[in-house]
């Protein structure tokens, strides 16, 4: 198994949820909520370990190989993990949620669209 592949593809995936954070900042700046840092300090952070994990583990194409199943396991279970933990910090940035528990709980049910959330009043 590969550790190098599975931080590259993980890391890829915390680019992607990064460039979503700025995207939600720029309309938290465009609205005025007050919220836009927290979605900035998000995204830099975002950006800068998912970034790293994927340009420290960058080859060059010929030496790919094919993902092998076990690769794929642990893939997709440190993607759902980091994508939900690092859904969580704007929470904890802007104060919304009480604990980093309650913070990632509602990140993944955002990111799994399961419904369930902590807060009372929506």
């Amino acid at each position: 198994m590969s550790l190098r592949t599975v931080a590259n593809v993980v890391g890829l995936l915390l680019v992607f949820v990064a460039l979503a954070m700025l995207l939600t900042a720029g309309v938290a700046l465009f609205y005025g909520d007050g919220d836009a840092g927290a979605f900035l300090l998000s995204a830099a952070a975002t950006l800068a370990v998912g970034g790293g994990a994927y340009g420290l583990t960058r080859t060059p194409s010929a030496e790919q190989g094919e993902i092998t199943v076990r690769e794929g396991f642990v893939i997709v279970s440190l993607a759902w993990t980091a994508t939900a933990a690092f859904g969580a910090l704007p929470y904890l940035l802007s104060g919304v949620a009480a604990s980093p528990a309650a913070a990632f709980f509602e990140a993944m049910s955002g990111f799994t669209t399961t419904g369930s959330t902590i807060f009372a009043d929506v």
